[in-house]
């Protein structure tokens, strides 16, 4: 059946099945109408304790789901789009979504998790090989955290730059009161990505015991570009063919088991696929008297990720643990990329067709447990929260790339495509144990609040060299690393005044060697380059200061940090050491960099405009900004990795069933940038967009969202989006933002 007609009978059914309870529900007021204090929402990130925002050292954002669904999210591009000092960077040629950044770090120096369970790593190499993060579908979320800064002392090595935390919905997010079945609908469409989706989700039982299953389906094109140029070549400024969809499944079952125990067994999982026509690849090139025509380009990817995991929380109130918290999960991810490439090449006259297919594969598989303790005692004005926690977490990775170049003249087949001879491990199949063991203090005594930290983690590399590996990297012996760390912090709390609070935060973290820097192997010598394993390579490490004042009354709140981070050791990948003096071939190779630093300033606020006169009841505005500063101290070079100056403002109006908001945002030019002389990169210019959006509750069950995204049509660009890419390309317009677009979605609840 044609994808499209697919989604049709999905949202049909969905909606069909639960019609009868749309005119007859009566769900509790939407939070984002109702209206609610930002720094009162509670997370359980930023110390994994329950405690505020204005009461959590550091700054932690969340993304609740109905603010996803009102700013009409469907990626994590999207949900970020207003989150100054966070960005996510996307590839128009064909692989879409790829790293988050958190000031200044990205890649898997970002922890991303789903319920406590790591997200499998991103791995590129190469044109056709791109393993990317971008597993999660919005729709079965109930909300997002952003912790900004080092967070090793509590979620060790793979949070170094931040972390990105998913929480799936439960039951009792849809069973109210004595409700024992619930559902929640949702269809819609995204100018910008000609999207369109649906999701249901039923939940039955109770509030306290139940069960729920989720289902979403979106299919999506590239975003829109503000180029007109479609034309087969590296010239073309406008996306690529692309047709994509997603389809993500959540079971989850369990709740409150007697007086003590609560438990819930997750089931979730994701799968992709996206077909591209790559017309930007189409080319030609001079190799001495050969002249080589790419006629054609097709790449076909997929992906997959598969979680189950058991969550167990004992209240035991006893004199060791008020709380014991047990989590255990499995996670299976795997990419699959194929690549159908047709090439012409002419020598002195003569044309050979020729036919190339290449394949990478990139699987992890994960395996992790932790076992948590809380326990609060209570002296008199002095209050402590301990918290003991032990995890572990087993990751086996492996990498392959294959293929085969056919002559189409003669038939002959050949394992030798390019500079490879396939197969092709890049790096040997690797297997890591990381083990931590934790302890943090919450000290309440008056108006000061101090929560010190120590985190110990023990990480362990182990490579499996197989023939693959041996055949194509001779001479070359990977090495095991093991490596071990202390990640003390420090956070303050001290109220001020009533209304006043100073925050402050000093961290530590930690980043051991990963195995693709340690242990690559890969030649090019057509291009005359190889890249090389360093066993050499150190731990990064880091010291991060950070403080801040949180102002919260009736009339809103506002709240501003400053942060200082610097990196000791930090591994930058594939850096030219040289060349060969027998053959001239290039050589790179992962180094540590001996300091590297990044400060900047962050802003938030809100302000309820009725609390100030009558006539501006409904009427609030909020707004963020962020700035931040990156240098390379060894070389003195600023760091290409940090996002420009950005801020965002927004006046929305609210009555009891319909709200409207406007939200500007404005971005700063790109001006410092790593470069060289004879190969400038294309910066950014500032720009500023403007955009609209509104929810109309028809009914207590029925609610409509509507968005219009970029109304000037102003051709920008996502400095995260056009990094590195050359200031002569002529095809930059195809990693310009969408023009004006509008997107809506549909609600139905009961």
């Amino acid at each position: 059946m044609h994808p499209k007609k697919l989604t049709a009978r999905l949202c049909l059914s969905a909606f069909c099945l639960n019609l009868p309870g749309v005119l007859y529900a009566d769900p509790s007021p939407d939070p984002t109408i109702a209206g609610i204090t930002e720094l009162d929402a509670v997370t359980v990130i930023g110390t994994k304790t329950e405690r505020t925002l204005r009461n959590t050292p550091g700054v932690v954002t969340i993304k609740t789901r109905d603010q996803l669904q009102r700013e009409l999210a469907q990626s994590l591009k999207d949900a970020l789009r207003y989150e100054p000092g966070v960005s996510v960077n996307n590839q128009p040629s064909r692989f879409g979504l790829g790293s988050i950044n958190i000031r200044g770090l990205d890649g898997n120096r970002v922890l991303v998790e789903v319920d406590g369970a790591r997200v499998a790593d991103s791995f590129s190499i190469g044109s056709f090989s791109n393993a990317g993060r971008d597993a999660v579908e919005l729709d079965v979320l109930k909300r997002i955290d952003i912790v900004r800064g080092s967070a090793s002392s509590l979620y060790g090595s793979a949070a170094m730059g931040g972390v990105v935390a998913y929480t799936t919905q439960d039951p009792a997010d849809l069973l109210e009161g004595e409700q024992t079945l619930a559902s929640r609908n949702r269809v819609g469409f995204s100018g910008e990505s000609q999207s369109n989706y649906a999701s249901t989700a039923l939940a039955f039982g109770s509030a306290d015991l139940g069960a729920l299953i989720s289902y979403s389906r979106r299919e999506f094109e590239p975003y829109e570009t503000q180029g007109g140029r479609a034309v087969s070549d590296s010239t073309r400024d406008v996306s690529n063919p692309q047709q994509s969809s997603r389809n993500a499944f959540l079971g989850k079952f369990g709740g409150v088991l007697g007086d003590t125990h609560t438990l819930f067994l997750t089931l979730d999982g994701s799968e992709s696929q996206s077909d591209t026509n790559v017309l930007s690849a189409v080319s030609r090139q001079s190799l001495g008297p050969t002249v080589i025509d790419t006629t054609s380009l097709i790449g076909a990817d997929e992906g997959e990720r598969r979680r189950i995991a058991l969550d167990w929380r004992i209240n035991t109130n006893s004199a060791i643990a008020d709380t014991v918290s047990v989590k255990a999960y499995g996670q299976n991810s795997e990419t699959q990329q194929q690549t159908l490439e047709s090439r012409i090449s002419t020598t002195r006259g003569i044309a050979t067709p020729n036919q190339r297919s290449r394949r990478f594969q990139f699987d992890q598989r994960l395996r992790g447990a932790e076992v948590r303790l809380v326990k609060t005692l209570e002296s008199g004005a002095l209050n402590q929260r301990w918290t003991l926690g032990l995890s572990t977490i087993a990751t086996d990775t492996e990498q392959l790339r294959s293929g085969t170049s056919r002559n189409l003249v003669t038939g002959a087949v050949s394992s030798t495509v390019g500079p490879d001879v396939f197969p092709v491990r890049d790096f040997p199949k690797s297997t890591s144990r990381e083990t931590s063991l934790y302890a943090q203090n919450e000290i309440s005594y008056g108006a000061l609040t101090l929560i010190p930290g120590l985190r110990l983690d023990r990480y362990r590399l182990s490579p499996d060299v197989d023939q693959i590996f041996r055949d194509d990297n001779p001479g070359i012996t990977p090495a095991g690393l093991s490596e071990s760390a202390l990640s003390p912090k420090l956070g303050m709390l001290f109220d001020v005044v009533d209304g006043l609070t100073l925050h402050a935060q000093y961290a530590t973290g930690f980043r051991a060697p990963p195995y693709n820097d340690v242990n690559v192997g890969f030649t090019n010598l057509q291009f005359g380059y190889t890249a090389i394993p360093n066993t050499e390579l150190k731990s990064e490490s880091s010291n991060s200061f950070e403080a801040g004042l949180r102002s919260s009354s009736a009339l809103g709140f506002v709240d501003v940090s400053a942060f200082w981070n610097r990196y000791d050791d930090f591994i930058e990948s594939f850096v030219f050491v040289g060349a060969q003096p027998d053959t001239g071939v290039s050589i790179f190779q992962s180094q540590n960099i001996a300091e590297v630093g990044i400060r900047g300033v962050e802003l938030r606020g809100q302000l309820a405009l009725g609390e100030l006169h009558s006539a501006f009841e409904g009427l609030s505005l909020r707004g963020s900004a962020a700035y931040a500063r990156g240098q390379d101290q060894l070389n003195n070079l600023p760091l290409n990795s940090i996002d420009p100056r950005k801020a965002v403002l927004g006046l929305s109006y609210t009555q009891e069933n319909w709200r409207v908001e406007l939200i500007s945002t404005a971005v700063g030019r790109k001006g410092r940038v790593a470069e060289s002389a004879q190969n400038p990169l294309f910066r950014s210019a500032g720009y500023a967009t403007l955009d609209l959006l509104a929810q109309w509750q028809i009914t207590d069950a029925v609610r409509l969202d509507l968005g219009g995204f970029n109304l000037t049509d102003r051709t920008y660009f996502d400095w995260a989006d056009v990094r590195g890419q050359a200031a002569s390309n002529p095809g930059i317009l195809r990693f310009s933002r969408p023009g004006r677009s509008i997107s809506a979605a549909l609600n139905l609840n009961w």
